[in-house]
């Protein structure tokens, strides 16, 4: 065996080394992985170069796989269209516009008929409705600027007979501008001047009026361009939806579809009209469902904004847009179940739940029903819901008929037993069942750690024989105690929400599940996603994927002190975002110093000379400057003294002005004094700066620092040279105390020694003249 694994090893790196370079067929990945994007598109370029009679089979593959991809739907419909298949290109329509508001998608499809129906007798009103269609779904669109001009151009060369024909025309027209330059759109300007010259050219004198009408929704949308076109930077709208991969790119552009969808939701355009405000918001749910149709918590929070507003419309008067919303959202529950292949029970539930507060029981139940009875999920959790739906619609019987009928389907686990008994205990009062319910579930499936926890709180609630009105009374206390832990607080609410489905009626459940969303998420700050994940598990199951959880707000219930919740977590690998990323430790590290330009042979520094003076320098400033903010008085900083002067010059500026004298030579030196003060000025903090502030005033004042600066030169260099004077004489033993001792202290000295080094170029350097020169 190690023999032929070694031939193996030498074959390979003989065929390695001839370049045979061994590559996967995208067939055989595709087949491995349904969703590798890369796969599909060399299979997609490969076909596109055959025949549509020979790539539809492929085509029909891709859109399956990936139906909400208006890119690929775009690409199908195209090689129909190069074959002349009109009819199976306006199948291909009608299979994706309604579910994909993909703008190249929609583009093409006005495109098509633009360009085939033009000799039909009923064109102009056929693409007249096209046009209206097109605009209606995708309007909204950032980019639907070629739309607009489109349709504008196509009314204006539409031929009118007669005077109110040609004044249905000009109003026609005067709509879509004035809808184009009310909508953020990338060329809204050139959409504005069309308009203008347009308005102009029909009635010079209304048009001063009508364009200073629509003036100020004009400047509303071109603001509100620019602000969207920042907000949706980075974003990839053409990204191919997958499930979730859990990948760093992919936590960033759900985050910025997040961040868009709540930008509108702020209403930017500050518009009083409800209705344009909600269709706004829905299509920007729309575009994010476009690249994420696998997370079901933009699915649910999309259906809760159309279902509330449906409501509120409804409330409002505008019946037929409210109950236009409401078939809206229906559309939306039935292509969410569908997109996700029915692996989401979350969005089953939320359905089922919609259904049931229409009163619409009989769709209710196939949804329950169809839920339970596919393979592809576990159905234990489904049995549960659909128990407790039965009970509240139908009552116990049904209920009872149910937990039967999950018995005998081997593919349940003990949670429906304990979910059936609890039923029977709060419900029935009917204790010997529910302790026989228990009995039943131990015979089955043992003493499992969570079934036995659940069994011994049935037991402690047997002492309790609270009533129905004692239990909400004794929870709604509960909840309105102060300063109540978080932790606390969640658990009660889930109890209460647990009970009243259990016991209450649908008006109830709904009143409570919105008391709960409200509360939870003023602490939290949790979608409404994540609120109703929590409400819909059962211990641990879940109605989403562990896969999907990290993308919804589930997690952020951190607070929760539930053994159960505490063993979610250690099942969902988190993906941590920049924000919650360790941060480098930045108390140690040392200011930044730019280089200044020195003399190419004073390069060369210490080891570790120059950088442990900045420290002590900087060291300096930050405690002078602390204890300017305790009050204590500032100590009086090292400087060089000129003789009989007054004034003094900050050591370390002294040390800097060293860095810019010019490279000496044989000629006198000449000295920029302005130069060598704005850099003073501009690299010292703000502390040096307040004490040199004297060198920018004008005048005699200034002069007189410019001189002393030189005079302090002079001296910080003859300073240093009589220092090292007095170490040879001490050396030598000819140094006598009488001498007198150089001008700086030998703790100043100490500071500057990393500078001897300079003390043959600057002997040289003329001092006197180029204190003349300052």
């Amino acid at each position: 065996l190690k023999n032929s694994a070694y031939r193996n090893f030498i074959v390979f790196e003989r065929l390695s080394m001839a370049g045979v370079i061994m590559q996967i067929s995208p067939e055989s990945r595709v087949k491995g992985d349904a969703y590798d994007i890369e796969a599909w598109y060399m299979l997609l370029r490969e076909h596109l170069k055959k025949p549509i009679a020979e790539s539809r089979p492929f085509f029909e593959r891709l859109v399956e796989n990936f139906p909400v991809c208006g890119r690929f739907w775009r690409y199908y419909v195209e090689q129909e269209i190069r074959a002349q298949n009109y009819e199976e290109a306006e199948k291909l329509f009608q299979r994706c516009l309604p579910k994909v508001l993909h703008i190249e998608l929609w583009k093409c499809y006005v495109r098509y008929v633009r360009e085939t129906k033009g000799s039909l007798l009923s064109f102009q009103e056929q693409m007249a409705h096209v046009y209206d269609f097109a605009m209606e779904k995708i309007g909204f669109d950032i980019q639907s600027y070629q739309v607009y001009t489109d349709y504008v151009n196509f009314l204006k060369s539409v031929q009118a007979v007669g005077g109110y024909a040609e004044n249905q025309r000009i109003s026609a027209i005067r709509k879509v501008y004035h809808r184009g330059v009310s909508t953020p759109l990338t060329n809204v300007e050139l959409l504005w001047s069309e308009y203008c010259s347009w308005e102009k050219s029909i009635n010079p004198v209304l048009a001063e009026k009508l364009i200073a009408d629509k003036h100020r929704d004009y400047q509303s949308a071109r603001r509100v361009m620019k602000e969207m076109e920042t907000v949706m930077r980075g974003l990839n709208r053409n990204k191919v939806s997958v499930p979730p991969r859990r990948t760093l790119s992919e936590f960033r552009q759900f985050a910025l579809w997040k961040q868009l969808i709540d930008w509108e939701k702020s209403n930017p355009l500050q518009t009083d009209d409800y209705a344009l405000y909600a269709k706004r918001v829905i299509y920007a749910y729309e575009q994010a469902l476009l690249c994420f149709s696998f997370h079901c918590n933009i699915w649910y929070e999309a259906s809760v904004f159309i279902q509330q507003a449906s409501d509120l419309l409804i409330e409002r008067g505008d019946a037929k847009l409210g109950m236009s919303l409401m078939n809206a959202n229906i559309s939306l529950f039935e292509r969410a179940v569908h997109s996700l292949k029915l692996n989401n029970m979350l969005l089953h539930f939320a359905y089922a739940d919609f259904e049931e507060q229409r009163m619409k029981f009989d769709k209710t139940q196939v949804i329950y029903n169809r839920l339970v009875e596919c393979n592809d999920v576990n159905p234990t959790l489904a049995y549960i819901q659909f128990m407790k739906y039965f009970r509240r619609t139908e009552g116990i019987k049904s209920a009872r008929a149910l937990f039967k009928k999950a018995r005998e389907d081997g593919r349940c686990e003990y949670h429906v037993y304990v979910a059936a008994a609890f039923m029977e205990y709060r419900c029935c009062k009917d204790e010997t069942v529910a302790s026989k319910i228990f009995e039943m579930a131990l015979q089955k499936f043992g003493p499992k750690p969570d079934l036995v926890e659940c069994y011994l709180d049935y037991l402690k609630q047997l002492n309790i024989h609270l009533e129905n009105t004692n239990f909400r009374s004794v929870v709604e206390r509960l909840l309105n105690t102060e300063n109540l832990p978080i932790n606390q607080l969640l658990e009660f609410w889930n109890k209460y929400c647990n009970y009243v489905q259990c016991v209450g009626n649908s008006e109830e459940i709904k009143d409570v599940f919105q008391r709960r969303g409200k509360c939870l998420q003023k602490h939290y700050g949790v979608k409404s996603s994540g609120l109703y994940i929590d409400l819909c598990r059962y211990g641990t199951l879940l109605p989403c994927s562990y896969k999907q959880l990290p993308a919804t707000d589930y997690l952020k219930l951190e607070s929760s002190k539930n053994e159960i919740f505490a063993e979610l977590k250690t099942k969902v690998q988190i993906i941590v975002s920049d924000k919650t990323k360790p941060k480098p430790d930045v108390s140690g590290m040392q200011r930044f110093v730019p280089k200044l330009p020195l003399w190419s042979c004073l390069r060369e520094y210490p080891e570790d000379g120059n950088g442990q003076v900045v420290k002590e320098l900087y060291r300096e400033e930050e405690n002078e400057e602390r204890e300017e903010e305790e009050g204590r008085e500032e100590e009086e900083e090292e400087v060089i003294r000129v003789k009989g002067e007054e004034e003094v010059i900050p050591l370390h500026a002294a040390h800097h002005i060293t860095y810019c004298l010019p490279k000496p030579s044989a000629s006198p030196i000449e000295v920029n004094a302005e130069e060598i003060l704005n850099s003073l000025c501009r690299i010292y903090p703000h502390s040096a700066q307040k004490k040199m502030s004297k060198i920018s005033n004008p005048g005699s004042e200034k002069d007189k620092i410019l001189n002393q600066i030189g005079v302090a030169m002079k001296l910080y260099v003859d300073s240093i040279e009589a220092k090292e004077e007095m170490e040879r004489k001490k050396r030598s033993g000819s140094f006598s105390d009488s001498e007198e001792e150089p001008l700086y202290t030998s703790e100043e000295l100490a500071k500057v020694n990393v500078y001897h080094k300079r003390r043959q170029m600057q002997r040289t350097i003329n001092l006197p003249s180029m204190a003349t020169a300052l």
